[in-house]
């Protein structure tokens, strides 16, 4: 095989490539945007090395600031609250695991209202979402919704 027959090959396998590239693309099968995770730490101290914009006080405002594809990392203690994931497609897991950190739901909550949960953990606007690593308890409802 000579050079021109070898560059002719090479040209065909670029152009198939493309080719395959172009119909992923058009099908949805590649993304057209690349999201950056931002993450977010969610402690009742203060934490080293993480910027206090990044550092809230609650779960719920964690998730309420956060994006497509962010993290919630949530550091050891007891959180009085309820969440709702919003539709919002984040991740939200514990530093230390489910003995560590706490999601209670003892919140008072009015439960004849609109506004009331239907769960300590509410997932409902067909979000992709993850949660893990925490203890999930009382509540005047049921637990994860």
């Amino acid at each position: 095989m000579n050079t021109k027959q070898i560059m002719n090959k090479q040209r065909r396998i670029l152009f198939v490539c493309m080719l395959i590239s172009a119909l992923l693309f058009l099908s949805g099968s590649i993304p057209d945007t690349v999201y950056a995770a931002t993450e977010w730490h969610v402690a009742k101290y203060d934490i080293e090395d993480i910027s206090s914009q990044k550092r809230v006080t609650s779960i719920q405002a964690a998730i309420n600031a956060s994006g497509k594809g962010d993290i919630v990392w949530v550091h050891p203690g007891t959180y009085t609250e309820y969440i709702n994931f919003n539709g919002k497609n984040i991740t939200v897991k514990s530093v230390e695991g489910f003995e560590n950190t706490i999601i209670d739901g003892s919140y008072p909550f009015s439960t004849d209202t609109a506004e009331a949960p239907k769960g300590v953990v509410t997932f409902r606007g067909g979000e992709t979402a993850v949660l893990s690593g925490f203890t999930i308890t009382n509540g005047s409802v049921s637990g994860i919704y």
